[in-house]
């Protein structure tokens, strides 16, 4: 169950899911750092997820901003972070996601482990991370004060 989400600087706000999904994540900027909720159904468990991202302006390729194992699985409303990994897991590496960082893309993937990805894709556009401070951002385009709205 990978996800992506793309967050653009410089252009008009739009949301694209890239293909319907069943498992959405929502997004947030908040206190200092990219924040996601679960708003699906309960998932199986999982052993493994790892947060990596690329900024469009930068050369260096994708980063990887958090990896872990452990036995966890996401519940509605499940929120972590990069540095916040959700209630089982624990992360090897826990760098962050600037928020001043510019364009960039980043994927959540978890899996039984690196190799065990189910793959499915969430693509968010916004004008400035600033856009989605302590604001939901859902697949559907929608925004909300609550991560998980029916």
């Amino acid at each position: 169950m990978a996800t992506s989400i793309l967050l653009l600087t410089g252009c008009a706000m739009l949301s694209v899911p890239a293909r319907p999904n069943d498992r959405p994540l929502a997004v947030t900027a908040r206190d200092g750092g990219v924040w996601f909720a679960w708003c699906g159904q309960p998932t199986d468990e999982f052993g493994y997820l790892q947060i990596t991202y690329r900024e469009y302006s930068s050369d260096t390729g994708f980063v990887t901003a958090a990896r872990g194992t452990g036995e966890f699985r996401f519940e509605p409303g499940t929120e972590f972070s990069t540095t916040t990994p959700p209630v089982g897991l624990t992360f090897d590496v826990d760098e962050g996601i600037a928020l001043d960082a510019g364009a960039m893309r980043i994927f959540v993937a978890p899996g039984q482990s690196a190799d065990n990805l189910a793959p499915w894709s969430v693509i968010f556009e916004v004008e400035s991370p600033d856009d989605i401070t302590d604001v939901w951002l859902h697949p559907s385009g929608e925004m909300t004060s609550e991560p998980c709205v029916d």
